[in-house]
């Protein structure tokens, strides 16, 4: 998590809240969203497209993110 560049989603990984967090706020994507995106990542990682398995992480963490902030900040 840490070559991610979120420190938002590092923080709390190393903070021990993670999945205390997710708990909290409750699902904020449904798992087809994710599993797509997380599908994405992966392939692209298998066929060694390194910067576009980045791209797509980051853009993953980043989106889920929003929704993380927009949860909590009501």
């Amino acid at each position: 998590m840490k070559g991610s560049g979120n420190g938002f989603l590092y923080k709390l990984f190393l903070q021990g809240t993670l999945q205390a967090s997710i708990d909290l706020i409750g699902l904020l994507r449904s798992p087809e969203e994710t599993l797509k995106e997380h599908m994405e990542i992966i392939d692209a990682i298998e066929k060694r497209h390194l910067d576009l398995a980045e791209a797509l992480t980051k853009m993953h963490l980043e989106n889920t993110k929003e929704l993380i902030l927009k949860r909590i900040n009501g």
